[in-house]
């Protein structure tokens, strides 16, 4: 395993001094309730690594296993509880690629990992100074056949620069181009293979990821960018988005709420942001993509408006912010800060804002109207939901991976790793159920 050093412009200090919770408004007409319950049976040390939940299944890879050494690229599956199990299993799979004597993913950290359907793509991270510089590679692991594959940038084609501590969120539309009908009528036509060239396959993945900043290191030094690229699976094509507003960042947090894309937190070099969040409606995006890629590189130009920016009637900036639907049906970004000690969550459903002192017109891209932040009630439960009294509390702090859960796991968010505020790397995990 190789060791790693920092990086200049490292992010001094922790989230603990780090994360914002300013003075505001928080809506008392809405209530959230956090409840966390520890993941049993399982411990696995790691920080600076990424989760992925599918089917109940946490999916762990990378990041450091021990101050400064990086993981192995081993994919660690945490099994997690359900309604018919109380403690959690675990396993490990060695990396393997899909087609024979094929490339796998190096080591790393500070990388970004989302789910579309089945599949774990894997984006950008630092790497040790051995490791061969990824120009843009997207890694997929399949956890069907539990091997790796990968997808290059096109000749000629723009694609984002390498980077670190980015973020990224996906989404699985557009859906396939072509439907499973489609496929059967073409497949039962008779066709003279004298006369007939077969071709390839069609791609059946499909789905968008975006990602956003980060950290890149060039030849005269440390950039942190400011950029946001949406990479359509279907046609392995990098698109470029609008920029979001300055200044660049990294460590935020990109969610994606129905067909709206948002950034938030995360940190410049002037401090921490959390006074607002900046909003991409893609909706148009997605149709274009579903129509096909020569469509869609004609359109895109006029496709997207700029971003809007939300003031919030309180700042929050947190190390994981997902997005959460409530019992009630309404959406929030739920704010995770260092050790759990004030979780609240950015009212995000249509509708939900409200005016700022003074406000008079209707809200617009030019005239944003603030949205509400709820302040949460934090308890912790055990296997059976109950209430608990525990000593054992979320002492995450930062560098802890989290990823939305799924209906058999029954968890809004889960959490794995990180460093306590001690710096010590943490083994254990948490389900966090938001209602």
């Amino acid at each position: 395993m190789q060791q790693t050093g920092t990086y200049l412009g490292q992010r001094a200090g922790s989230w603990d001094s780090w994360v914002t919770w300013g003075k505001g408004i928080y809506n008392p007409e809405l209530t959230l309730t956090a409840s966390f319950r520890e993941i049993i049976g399982v411990e696995l040390r790691r920080a600076h690594h990424t989760i992925s939940v599918i089917g109940g299944r946490a999916y762990i890879f990378g990041g450091e296993s021990s101050i400064g050494i990086l993981a192995d690229n081993t994919m660690h599956v945490v099994i997690l509880p359900s309604s018919n199990v109380q403690e959690a299993d675990f396993k490990s799979i060695a990396a393997r690629p899909l087609v024979k004597d094929g490339p796998v993913p190096d080591p790393r950290k500070g990388h970004t990992a989302v789910v579309i359907e089945n599949e774990i793509y894997i984006f950008g991270g630092e790497l040790s100074g051995k490791a061969k510089e990824e120009a843009a590679r997207v890694w997929l692991f399949d956890t069907i056949s539990n091997k790796w594959s990968f997808h290059d940038p096109k000749a000629d084609a723009p694609y984002p620069p390498p980077r670190f501590d980015h973020a990224a969120v996906a989404s699985d539309q557009p859906g396939p181009l072509n439907s499973v009908e489609n496929t059967v009528d073409l497949v039962k036509q008779e066709q003279d293979a004298s006369k007939t060239v077969p071709e390839p396959p069609e791609n059946d993945s499909w789905g968008t990821m975006f990602i956003y900043g980060g950290i890149a290191i060039k030849e005269e030094g440390v950039e942190v960018l400011n950029d946001a690229w949406a990479f359509d699976v279907a046609t392995r094509s990098w698109l470029v988005l609008p920029p979001p507003p300055t200044p660049a960042r990294s460590f935020a947090s990109l969610i994606l709420s129905g067909n709206h894309l948002y950034r938030a937190g995360g940190g410049s070099v002037d401090g921490e942001l959390g006074a607002s969040v900046d909003s991409l409606d893609v909706g148009e995006l997605f149709r274009a993509l579903s129509l096909g890629k020569a469509f869609s590189r004609l359109a895109l130009p006029t496709l997207l408006r700029e971003w809007t920016t939300f003031p919030l009637s309180a700042a929050v900036n947190a190390p994981s912010i997902t997005e959460a639907i409530s019992s009630g049906g309404r959406r929030f970004l739920v704010a995770l800060p260092a050790g759990a000690k004030n979780v609240a969550g950015i009212d995000v459903t249509p509708a939900s804002s409200i005016r700022l002192a003074g406000a008079e017109a209707p809200e617009s891209d030019q005239n944003p109207i603030a949205k509400q932040v709820v302040l949460a009630k934090v308890q912790y439960t055990d296997a059976y939901g109950d209430i608990i009294e525990t000593r054992r509390v979320f002492s995450q702090q930062e560098g802890f991976a989290s990823s939305a859960g799924t209906d058999v796991d029954a968890a809004s968010v889960v959490v794995w790793g990180g460093l306590d505020a001690s710096g010590n790397l943490l083994s254990n995990g948490w389900m966090v159920t938001v209602e």
